[in-house]
């Protein structure tokens, strides 16, 4: 707490002053970005009866005498998905915040486990998408139209203005990216 030592104004001694409250301003802020090490340690030792050197298991992500962690690829998979980085800003981007640059090969790394292990969800999210009326949905102002189809997108007026509708760039990569639409229905889509 701030204390209240002198009057502002004429600069006697507020001690004994009376009607004392507090005054409450906040201040939110980020922290900056600290790493940690985590060191693990697996017993080892000699089988009595064969002579052996045994060592105990480590937990199944730790496999190599030192690496990065799941922060590290959590924030790669960020960066890439939906900052749109490449990797060697993402690699400056991790040594301006934490001192450690994980070299392209090992970004990649985590890009590529992060696909082996969302394309199972990605390929369920493509499948609901494809039997909707209206894909890849924000809210956006009333505008000219795209229809989506399966052969591909043209453009058509339309005085509709539905709430919700897709971009027509986010549309076509969308689209591109999951394959022709696998339904005769027309998919239009409303663009800024």
């Amino acid at each position: 707490m701030h204390k209240l030592t002198t009057c502002a104004d004429c600069g006697h001694s507020l001690a004994d002053a009376t009607h004392k409250g507090v005054e409450r301003r906040q201040e939110v802020d980020i922290p900056l970005p600290r790493t940690w090490t985590t060191e693990h340690r697996a017993e080892t030792g000699c089988c009595a009866h064969c002579g052996r050197k045994q060592v105990a298991a480590f937990p199944p992500p730790i496999k190599a005498p030192t690496q990065y962690g799941l922060g590290f690829a959590a924030w790669t998979a960020y960066f890439h998905a939906y900052h749109m980085l490449p990797v060697s800003r993402m690699a400056d981007l991790f040594e301006d915040l934490t001192t450690y640059r994980p070299s392209e090969a090992t970004l990649l790394s985590f890009l590529q486990t992060s696909y082996e292990v969302l394309e199972p969800v990605e390929t369920a999210i493509a499948k609901k998408l494809r039997r909707q009326e209206v894909v890849w949905c924000m809210r956006m102002r009333p505008g000219a139209a795209w229809t989506a189809n399966s052969t591909g997108f043209t453009s058509a007026p339309t005085v509709a203005t539905p709430t919700f509708a897709c971009t027509a760039s986010a549309a076509k990569r969308r689209l591109r990216r999951l394959g022709s639409c696998r339904s005769t229905k027309e998919r239009s889509c409303t663009i800024a």
